[in-house]
């Protein structure tokens, strides 16, 4: 995967939802911690029937499959992706 992300910028997106509970996003967060790096992080929510991205100030991350394994254990299979930056993301 290293390889590929040194290709191809990308992101993490974290989806979370109403059931999701204050103390499993923690520990997503503490598992980000173990793979800093370059890669934004989003954090993706429902608000109001569409689908929000935040893109994170505090975290960036050297994607990883034990990470992203780690992120679906804790959040569900489909809360946690790679996902290519667009010209303009990279420039943020």
């Amino acid at each position: 995967m290293e390889k590929l992300t040194e290709r191809f910028s990308c992101q993490l997106v974290i989806k979370v939802d109403k059931q999701c509970s204050d103390k499993k996003i923690e520990k997503a967060l503490a598992s980000i911690e173990q793979y800093r790096g370059d890669a934004p992080v989003l954090i993706a929510a429902q608000e109001n029937g569409s689908e929000v991205y935040i893109r994170s100030k505090k975290y960036s991350v050297r994607p990883d499959f034990a990470l992203l394994n780690t992120l679906k254990e804790l959040l569900g299979e489909s809360a946690a992706f790679l996902r290519p930056l667009t010209k303009k993301e990279s420039s943020l």
